[in-house]
């Protein structure tokens, strides 16, 4: 179970949900800084609720006092734990989805080209949009996105 915010790393994002038998799959920490755990999951559902967080700078920029503790409040709730990251990012605004994936990521996302595990390798590297434009142009493609540039190719003029 991941954290749902705009901090969670690409691996984590991708693993949210995942279901291993005891002492099988990856064992948090993953990673240095992991805000991720294990919960156990009764009859195929994990039990309770999860902080989730859908605050951007943006949103809170210019408040104080009163207004702003609303604004937090609004951006700031509970998920079932059943909730994905993936779901989850799926009904956030369209500049916090850029903020967690980056514009073109984020494109990709919202137009079902790939899911959140297409984004990172079995290790839980995230692809460069190169590397992913490589493996499959068509998504690329479907979702009016241009190819990106090679590494070293010289920019337009």
């Amino acid at each position: 179970m991941a954290t749902l915010d705009s901090r969670t790393t690409p691996i984590c994002r991708s693993l949210d949900g995942d279901i291993f038998n005891v002492g099988k799959g990856p064992i948090p920490p993953v990673h240095i800084n992991c805000r991720s755990i294990r919960v156990p999951v009764i009859d195929g559902r994990a039990l309770g609720n999860r902080p989730a967080v859908a605050v951007r700078k943006d949103d809170l920029a210019g408040l104080k006092g009163p207004a702003r503790r609303s604004a937090v409040a609004k951006l700031v709730g509970q998920e079932p734990s059943a909730t994905t990251y993936q779901q989850w990012l799926g009904r956030q605004k369209t500049a916090f989805q850029n903020d967690v994936l980056g514009p073109t990521r984020g494109k990709l996302f919202r137009a079902g080209e790939l899911d959140l595990k297409g984004f990172v390798d079995n290790s839980g590297k995230q692809w460069t949009l190169r590397e992913l434009y490589d493996q499959d142009p068509g998504v690329f493609q479907r979702a009016d996105i241009p190819a990106p540039k090679r590494k070293g190719a010289p920019r337009p003029t």
